[in-house]
């Protein structure tokens, strides 16, 4: 209501203002009857372009969901890192671009911070820069698909040929989007 206010203010009268989610816009953008988010968070949509409605798959936030998110992707790496499971040259890597992370700075973060979500998202960049490694590969192909799984293929039993994405995960990933699109008949 605030935004509304301010923004019909400062412009003429006769504007029509509309506040809506970001999913709504991406629909709206991407005109697809599936239409998806991949970026800090994530979120799958059925949408209809003719008269409008969206229904969804739960996204559940970045604790219970957001498969295929920059958080997701993020609490995945530093996990690994943090649990030693990363393999040595990955680990090497991302030192060199992070530093060394302690499990109780890491802990302090996503358990104390303001925004957790975007702190993991922020550890989601390495494996975008680094898909050349079979590790982020691996992280990747299993993030994508589980988003698919989890979120695309519960909108509806026999979905559309053709799904659209946005968002920065989604720009990073799209080769390995479209190898998993594939697996599953889609476009």
């Amino acid at each position: 209501a605030i935004v509304e206010k301010s923004l019909s203010r400062a412009l003429t009268p006769m504007t029509h203002i509309e506040v809506a989610s970001d999913l709504l816009g991406a629909c709206r953008a991407l005109g697809t009857e599936i239409c998806c988010i991949m970026g800090t968070g994530s979120i799958a949509a059925l949408y209809d372009a003719e008269t409008g409605d969206m229904g969804t798959a739960s996204s559940l936030g970045y604790i219970l969901g957001d498969e295929g998110s920059g958080a997701y992707f993020g609490r995945q790496v530093l996990s690994d890192y943090l649990k030693d499971q990363m393999p040595v040259k990955a680990r090497e890597v991302f030192e060199e671009e992070f530093g060394e992370i302690t499990a109780e700075s890491a802990i302090t973060h996503v358990y104390q911070g303001q925004f957790p979500n975007r702190y993991l998202a922020s550890f989601a960049v390495f494996i975008g820069r680094h898909l050349n490694h079979r590790y982020c590969q691996q992280i990747a192909f299993n993030g994508v698909e589980s988003f698919f799984k989890r979120n695309i293929m519960r909108l509806q039993p026999e979905p559309a040929d053709r799904i659209s994405f946005v968002g920065s995960v989604a720009f990073n990933l799209q080769d390995i989007i479209k190898q998993v699109a594939a697996l599953y008949g889609l476009q």
